[in-house]
């Protein structure tokens, strides 16, 4: 293997090449056997690497930031010695959280928590539904940029949708199984003590991870019902939005005129859109001749690709957004066609 330094904006950059050879083959004429090769090769060496300390310190320092990190990280001896030093401490910790997600493709068991930066055995945390071992100790505002979802499909049964899992599922579609969770493990359906049925449906549509969730219940009570868990499912920006409050009245109103309508059957939709995230939601209620009520809410979640860096993919793990998604944008959006095009 071989060193070479290239220029760049912020100094020198470090660049390996490999320079494969063919090994010699054996033959009577030249008397060339394998224990030749083997003698002829270890008279080759790597130039940095035969460089004393002092030599391999000068050219470390030419080097950029990321670039003596890569280095220190190539064996032992070169991670005491600039360790000891250097200062390779990142500047920040987006550079410390890209230059590790970098290194979790030649390392599938490793994970980097995006709110502290560190690198942890993912699968060693499957009982803390694969969060970062320091998660308790997360300063406030990394918490609020790493919003976690709560999806239940009866009263034991449940899955934290967190931007680790979200990780792990997309890390595995692009790189392997090896790499992360199967898709089915957010594919979830049950009825709780309320008597409200779940289903978790999880897809993968060109490369982005949709989920939707739906709530049914059916009866009499089921306005008391739902009003206590609407909230719970709807998408945490939706709370800031103007209008959150009186759209759910408007919906509760009209639940009570379907319930001394003549009718026998009457439908009503509700359709509304996150303005930060890409969540859609969609209220249906439905009464029928016997004068019963049935009310579905339904929510689709785009999480968008692996290290997407689309604001509305992004804020959807932040519970308090400043950017919003243009109003254009945001009324020809249909994540639940997009959902529905990959069944």
């Amino acid at each position: 293997m071989d060193f070479a330094l290239i220029p760049s904006t912020s100094g020198q950059r470090l660049v390996m090449s490999y320079d494969v050879k063919e090994p010699m083959k054996s033959t009577k004429k030249t008397g060339s056997t394998p224990n030749t090769w083997a003698k002829q090769q270890s008279h080759h060496h790597d130039a940095l690497v035969d460089l004393p300390d002092e030599l391999v310190l000068i050219v470390a320092s030419s080097l950029d930031k990321e670039s003596q990190i890569l280095l220190s990280l190539s064996c032992k001896r070169f991670h005491v010695l600039l360790n000891t030093y250097l200062d390779l401490a990142l500047p920040d910790k987006a550079t410390k959280v890209r230059l590790l997600l970098c290194l979790e493709i030649d390392h599938p068991e490793y994970l980097t928590c995006r709110a502290c930066g560190l690198l942890y055995e993912w699968r060693m945390m499957q009982s803390r539904h694969y969060e970062c071992p320091h998660a308790n100790e997360h300063q406030s505002a990394d918490t609020q940029l790493s919003y976690r979802r709560l999806i239940r499909a009866g009263d034991n049964d449940y899955t934290l949708v967190s931007r680790a899992v979200v990780d792990l599922i997309l890390r595995a579609y692009e790189h392997g199984d090896p790499h992360g969770l199967p898709l089915t493990s957010l594919n979830t359906s049950g009825k709780d003590r309320h008597g409200i049925i779940r289903t978790n449906q999880a897809r993968l549509i060109d490369g982005q991870l949709i989920l939707a969730n739906r709530l049914e219940v059916e009866g009499g009570e089921e306005m008391a019902t739902m009003a206590r868990f609407f909230d719970m499912e709807l998408c945490i920006h939706f709370r800031a939005n103007p209008g959150h409050d009186d759209r759910f009245r408007a919906v509760e109103k009209a639940v009570k005129g379907l319930k001394g309508s003549r009718k026998k059957r009457t439908i009503r939709k509700e359709l509304f859109k996150c303005l930060f995230c890409e969540t859609d939601h969609e209220l249906y209620v439905e009464s029928s001749a016997e004068k019963r009520i049935k009310i579905v809410l339904d929510v689709w979640r785009n999480y968008g690709r692996l290290h997407s860096n689309s604001p509305s993919h992004e804020q959807i793990f932040h519970q308090y957004p400043v950017l919003r998604v243009a109003a254009k944008t945001v009324s020809k959006r249909d994540v639940r066609a997009v959902f529905e095009s990959g069944r």
